[in-house]
């Protein structure tokens, strides 16, 4: 039997196009997918400080001296300005990412739908607001606090079954409507940066 080829995970090579002491917001902070992007920056030389903010700071470990935990409540967007102003006393931010999505919830029952007879008003609210309401609005308060005369940006994760035309199988009707709509959030706020910050970014991640 021919061995098969291995596949080679290329290291993380840090954020070399951002220059020197670069300053990361990351909401969503306590999931998975936000530790990741925490546990990657942390060792990166150029990062000087992580901003990790999530709905539970506590569960959040801080054991560097890069890294400082912020709550925010996602339905008081007075916290989000909050998060904002603490953020703009230390100067311009570099990046922000929003590690926030939201598939099911075994607290509420809320499950991704495989039927429109499995539609239901409340569900499909609650998916919007998690997985498009809430990424726009943390850009609202984070876009102000990017540098106009370097390279910095905001992230947010999307998915790529919120394409409609890759959409072959359907089902997820939430799901894949948030996703959609969290696109076009992006593509209006990445024209409207664009306009102002000549070296900015913003961005949905798959």
């Amino acid at each position: 039997m021919a061995e098969q080829p291995t596949k080679t995970i290329p290291d993380f090579t840090g954020l070399t196009s951002f220059g020197d002491d670069i300053r990361v917001a990351i909401f969503g902070a306590s999931g998975g997918i936000g530790r990741g992007f925490i546990e990657h920056l942390r060792d990166d030389p150029a990062v000087a400080h992580i901003y990790a903010v999530s709905r539970n700071p506590d569960s959040i470990a801080i054991d560097d001296p890069k890294l400082s935990a912020h709550g925010y409540d996602p339905r008081d967007e007075t916290s989000l300005e909050q998060v904002a102003a603490r953020i703009k006393e230390d100067g311009p931010l570099t990046l922000a990412i929003s590690a926030i999505g939201l598939l099911h919830d075994d607290a509420s029952g809320l499950e991704p739908e495989k039927t429109w007879r499995h539609l239901d008003a409340d569900s499909l609210a609650e998916t919007y607001f998690a997985n498009a309401v809430v990424p726009i609005l943390i850009a609202k308060h984070m876009l102000p606090l990017l540098p106009r005369d370097q390279r910095a940006g905001y992230a947010a994760l999307s998915a790529r079954v919120g394409s409609i035309s890759d959409n072959r199988i359907g089902g997820w009707y939430g799901y894949r409507a948030a996703k959609a709509a969290l696109n076009q959030h992006l593509r209006c706020a990445a024209i409207e940066l664009g306009r102002r910050y000549d070296q900015a970014f913003c961005i949905g991640l798959h």
